[in-house]
């Protein structure tokens, strides 16, 4: 930008003092000011002037006698208050071509004094907040940093610190520093443990560009610096399905510091309106705090939303946000089929584990609430959660879903055992008939026994599938151990499931 130095002149005590940077939205009226000091006002003429970055100078007009270039006589406006020494320029239903920067200036036979300049940005993206609060221990007490960042050049016009309401003197702050693309700059307030453990409320305001931030912070409640949090989304447990008619859903946070998991709020949506949850106090298990927020809707109610979506919410950091999306389908009913592991793969021992596998395929892809239940030919109502994995479309077109439970040897060769799967397609009334297998029937596939037959091209086609499911669920198991095991980590935190 081309920089206009100030001509003093004879006028050696002179000055025009011009407002701070202005950042306003399209649409909206900026007023700036240029208040006069030095000499008298009525003894010369006021002109505003204004240059875009990297433009020539355009003389908007003077003040006496409001006169007017003339690309310029609609949304501008030139006034003046003699006795508040003042002159004003407004600026109304902006645009991004009044992007720029406004100069006041007085002449006798030249140009002979100018104000610094306001600068007005117009944009329609809102900014961030320009300040954040860090909380970093010391070997007496706690650091509280007060960080303001911005991506436009401005005038840091304050820093203030506040104790309960009441100012503070004693801290350190640094000049605005540009990084980058950034302008920023810290303050730095140092809290002894006496003071730190009284519960007091502390607040950082900060002014910058003519826009003022204020951060506060209730010591024992303030967010340690880089604490990262996951958020986890999971689907209605088909077991409320079957058992309540009902989804429930839980979004649970989970992290390594306690007062972020604490204070971090959780937020529901269901096709974008906000409803009512009900969330749990913080846990805590081993070095890890978690909170849990559980959604409950009816079957019927939740089935007539598209898309549901929890929002983890804290100050000053981009909530983040997890989403489901209801498939209802077209009211068909799909193919289910129930299958174990090859038998001759499992121990003689009664605590052997026997995996069963429920495969339901459509050529619609819709969502299942699939659950298990064990019984000796009389249903029990017990319904248990297996292990539910995501659609996969087939070569055919058809898209397959597996769950897989798991039982023991005992159970399996126990004679009259059944193990039902039950299906119940969103969308539909009712569920469908459950599909039982036991060992005794010899009503079950293996998956390198089956016979071809109509279906059968289905089912061998996806024998790999589900192998590939039981391999990669085994790899999950392998790698949250080493999840839990690597806790001390900050990057295993900032995994999302």
């Amino acid at each position: 930008m081309f920089i206009i130095s100030s001509l003093t002149g004879i006028w050696g005590e002179s000055n025009m003092e011009q407002s701070p940077p202005e950042v306003k939205r399209p649409g909206d009226t900026v007023k700036m000011s240029c208040v006069i000091s030095g000499f008298e006002m009525t003894s010369y003429y006021f002109h505003w002037i204004r240059q875009k970055s990297g433009k020539v100078l355009e003389w908007i007009g003077r003040t006496d006698g409001a006169i007017y270039a003339r690309s310029f006589q609609r949304r501008f406006i030139m006034t003046q208050d003699v006795s508040n020494r003042a002159q004003y320029l407004e600026v109304r239903s902006l645009t991004s071509e009044d992007s720029a920067v406004y100069f006041c200036l007085y002449h006798g036979d030249a140009f002979d004094f100018w104000g610094k300049g306001t600068e007005v940005t117009v944009s329609s993206v809102s900014d961030p907040a320009p300040a954040s609060l860090v909380l970093l221990p010391t070997e007496d007490g706690r650091a509280l940093l007060c960080l303001m960042e911005d991506g436009h050049s401005g005038e840091l016009q304050s820093f203030k610190w506040k104790k309960n309401g009441e100012e503070l003197n004693d801290y350190i702050r640094s000049p605005v520093q540009k990084v980058g693309e950034s302008h920023s700059a810290v303050s730095v307030l140092k809290i002894a443990n006496t003071d730190w453990e009284s519960k007091a409320v502390y607040t950082c305001e900060v002014v910058y560009r003519g826009k003022t931030t204020v951060r506060k912070c209730l010591s024992l409640f303030c967010v340690p610096h880089a604490a990262p949090i996951t958020v986890t989304l999971d689907p209605p447990s088909s077991r409320e399905i079957f058992r309540n008619n009902q989804a429930e859903l839980r979004c649970v946070i989970t992290g390594q510091d306690m007062s972020t998991v604490q204070t971090t709020e959780i937020s529901w949506q269901i096709d974008g309106q906000n409803v009512s949850s009900t969330t749990g106090p913080t846990k805590s298990e081993g070095r890890l705090y978690s909170k849990t927020s559980t959604l409950t809707r009816s079957r019927t109610e939740w089935e007539r939303g598209t898309k549901v979506s929890c929002s983890a919410v804290r100050p000053d950091v981009t909530p983040m946000v997890r989403e489901l999306h209801v498939q209802t389908g077209d009211g068909s009913k799909p193919k289910v089929t129930v299958h174990i592991l090859p038998e001759d793969e499992i121990s003689d021992e009664d605590s052997a584990e026997v995996t069963v596998v429920c495969l339901v395929s459509s050529p619609v892809l819709q969502d299942y609430y699939i659950a298990w239940s064990e019984d000796d030919g009389h249903k029990n109502g017990n319904y248990i959660d297996g292990i539910n994995f995501p659609p996969q479309k087939s070569n055919n077109g058809y898209y397959s879903v597996a769950s897989v439970y798991r039982t023991t040897k005992k159970t399996w060769d126990h004679p009259g055992k059944l193990i039902h799967c039950s299906v119940w397609p969103a969308g539909s009334n009712e569920p469908m008939t459950p599909r039982g297998v036991s060992k005794v029937q010899g009503n079950s596939h293996e998956c390198d026994k089956y016979e071809e037959d109509e279906s059968s091209s289905l089912w061998s086609t996806s024998c790999s599938f589900i192998l590939l499911f039981i391999a990669s669920l085994f790899s999950i198991v392998i790698l949250s151990l080493v999840e839990v095991n690597t806790q001390d980590s900050p990057v295993s935190l900032l995994q999302t499931r």
